[in-house]
C-alpha cells in the first residue's frame, strides 16, 4: 500500500507540475510533430492523440498501429476526460482501492 501511495504522490506532483502556461493548435501540431520525430528515432510505432478543447487536435498513427490500439487510446482519454487526471492516477487510486479498475470504473 505504501508503493500506492507514493505513487499517488509522485503522480499528483507531476500532474500539477507538467501543465503548459497556455495551449492551443499551433503547439499541439508542434508537440505532435516532436513525437513522431522522437518516435521515429527510436523506432516505435506508436499512435498519438492530443486533444484539448474537446476535440482532437493532433493525431498520427504510425504504420503496424491497430485498431485495438485506438480502443485502447479512447479508453484512456475517456478515463481522463470523466476524471481529468491522468488514466495512471486513476489507476493507482483504483489499486489503493482493491479492486479490478474494471469492476471499480464499471467499464465494460
Amino acid at each position: 500500500m505504501k508503493d500506492v501511495s507514493s505513487a499517488l504522490q509522485a503522480a499528483a506532483r507531476e500532474e500539477e507540475t507538467l501543465r503548459f502556461p497556455a495551449f492551443n493548435a499551433q503547439a499541439a501540431l508542434e508537440i505532435g510533430q516532436l513525437l513522431i520525430r522522437r518516435a521515429r528515432a527510436d523506432g516505435a510505432p506508436i499512435l498519438i492523440r492530443i486533444r484539448a478543447f474537446g476535440m482532437t487536435l493532433f493525431e498520427y498513427a504510425f504504420d503496424g498501429v491497430t485498431p485495438d490500439n485506438l480502443r485502447w487510446m479512447r479508453r484512456k482519454a475517456n478515463i481522463t476526460e470523466l476524471y481529468r487526471r491522468s488514466s495512471y492516477a486513476i489507476q493507482l487510486q483504483v489499486e489503493a482501492g482493491g479492486k479490478p479498475m474494471a469492476e471499480a470504473l464499471s467499464l465494460d
